[in-house]
């Protein structure tokens, strides 16, 4: 009689199995495919919030569409596990709409494959992708009837019109008048939005109305969600592997397609300015030594923006207040500027007041200049010998925000400092960028000089003017030595000396012993 083969099985491992297998042949007869979805934590904080709008900025092949079509499935059949149904929604069918870039590309090639994969037959009318999917009218209807309707950013704006909507899905960056039409369709039932983009031309309009309000906390409705691609757990491409495929990308681009991250592809224009190293910790008062200058950029519809600022002998600079106000008659903004430098106890007899120079001729409501009529309300302001180049303002504005060695400010500071409460003036300096474009061509043709993006500039105009006015100051030794550098030339002994020498951050000690020694040493070498 054969011996009978003794095996010790595990019971955990057995049962794990049959989990598994069952688990595995129920989910492949009977359940959708959207079951096996496991968002990861930035997914997850996305279908979790519960706010009007939802912004995802995500990197390429960071899981942004993904997360997107499973959040319009859930919405859609009813059985969103996050955010439940809005009770002035009713009851029955619910109208949506996904807003792609085009039809080829941003509907066939990218979106439906991805409804394709995640629903399920019992989704589909009759079971069915024929029976759910209209070509003609590009509307995908779903078994308890709710609809999903396809538009695109090249449409008629017409088109993003009719019917009022329970949610709309933005796949990319629509353009502000799509999406402020389409935003009007989900207004009757106080609906919710959600834009899922990579941001690959940098800081446009969605940074400037959505995101940054959303960050700073200026816009409460307004979810923002980070999406990378060293997030997503479903890569197949490993992190250390993906160098390769950047090298032909900036490292702003990189971060854009890689972190999903907002950057100014047109560049900051003070990249180098920050809150901590230019921002007074509380407000100044100027004291009596120190010299007072105002200057305006004049406006109507635009804010128009008066600074004032002030010199000390030692060539430190504060900018301590501001006047930032739009649509004001000259004979207003007078009353209150006077007002303010009479509560600051300013001497106003010696306050230089310069102006933009292509306003001098300028003329506001009644004929008169802006020059003229602040003449006719007692405050005098010059406007000659303003360069008009902006390139120019900005070079000595960049001077004084350079981090120095040494100055009367303290250890590692700039000459030019800002108080707390010229509020617009540091929004500004935080966000000013160069002028961009919708590509990297149109970019390159209509930008060469890379002009100052012309939004929310004012309060930066008029400090320029007054920079101006302001003595150029000698480049440090870091820029020097770059320069140098940059232009293969070798300084000598002399020369190095003498630089160093004249750049005020640096300190000799014991100068003529240290440089007899050094030049016996050059000799004998």
């Amino acid at each position: 009689m054969a011996r009978k083969t003794s095996v010790k099985v595990d019971p955990f491992s057995i049962g794990s199995l049959m989990e598994i297998a069952i688990g595995s042949l129920d989910a492949a007869i009977n359940r959708p495919n959207i079951r096996s979805y496991r968002p990861y934590p930035a997914q997850l904080a996305f279908h979790s919030c519960l706010l009007t709008g939802r912004y995802m900025s995500a990197g390429n092949r960071a899981g942004k569409t993904t997360a997107a079509v499973i959040d319009a499935i859930w919405t859609a059949m009813d059985q969103h596990p996050h955010r439940p149904r809005d009770e002035r929604w009713g009851k029955g069918p619910v109208r949506l709409r996904w807003v792609a870039v085009d039809v080829d590309k941003g509907v066939l090639a990218i979106a439906l494959p991805e409804f394709k994969r995640w629903m399920a037959p019992t989704m589909l009318v009759n079971g069915t992708w024929e029976d759910s999917w209209n070509n003609s009218t590009l509307t995908l209807t779903f078994v308890n009837g709710s609809t999903l309707q396809f538009l695109t950013h090249g449409m008629d704006l017409d088109k993003h019109g009719g019917v009022a909507m329970h949610g709309i899905y933005f796949d990319e960056i629509p353009p502000h008048a799509v999406f402020n039409e389409n935003l009007m369709r989900l207004v009757d039932y106080e609906g919710f939005w959600v834009i899922a983009a990579t941001s690959v031309e940098g800081m446009g309009w969605t940074y400037e109305l959505l995101w940054e309000p959303a960050a700073e906390g200026r816009d409460p409705d307004i979810g923002i969600f980070e999406l990378s691609q060293k997030d997503n757990p479903y890569l197949k491409t490993a992190i250390e592997s993906r160098g390769k495929y950047y090298v032909a990308m900036d490292e702003n681009e990189r971060k854009i397609r890689e972190e999903g991250a907002f950057m100014a592809r047109a560049g900051r224009i003070f990249p180098a300015w920050n809150v901590h190293d230019h921002v007074l910790p509380e407000p100044f008062l100027p004291g009596e030594n120190w010299r007072i200058y105002t200057s305006t950029d004049f406006g109507w519809s635009n804010p128009t923006a008066w600074l004032w600022h002030a010199v000390h002998p030692d060539g430190r600079i504060v900018t301590f207040a501001e006047h930032y106000r739009s649509e004001l008659t000259v004979a207003q903004h007078s009353e209150i500027v006077t007002a303010k430098e009479v509560f600051m106890r300013l001497n106003r007899d010696k306050i230089l007041r310069v102006g933009d120079p292509n306003n001098g001729n300028a003329h506001v409501i009644n004929g008169i200049s802006y020059v003229s009529e602040y003449a006719n309300n007692g405050i005098f302001i010059g406007t000659e010998n303003i360069p008009r180049d902006v390139a120019i303002g900005i070079e000595k504005m960049q001077q004084y925000i350079r981090v120095e060695r040494r100055n009367g400010w303290g250890e590692n500071k700039p000459r030019w400092m800002i108080s707390p409460e010229c509020v617009n003036l540091i929004r500004e300096m935080k966000k000013l960028r160069r002028a961009s474009y919708d590509s990297a061509k149109k970019a390159f043709d209509m930008n060469k000089r890379e002009e100052v993006h012309k939004k929310d500039d004012h309060a930066f105009d008029s400090s320029r003017y007054f920079f101006t006015f302001m003595p150029e100051l000698a480049p440090s030794v870091e820029e020097v030595m770059e320069i140098k550098a940059e232009q293969g030339i070798t300084l000598n002994y002399e020369q190095t000396i003498a630089m160093l020498r004249a750049d005020d951050r640096v300190e000799f000690t014991n100068e003529s012993e240290w440089a007899t020694e050094y030049i016996s040493d050059w000799e004998t070498a």
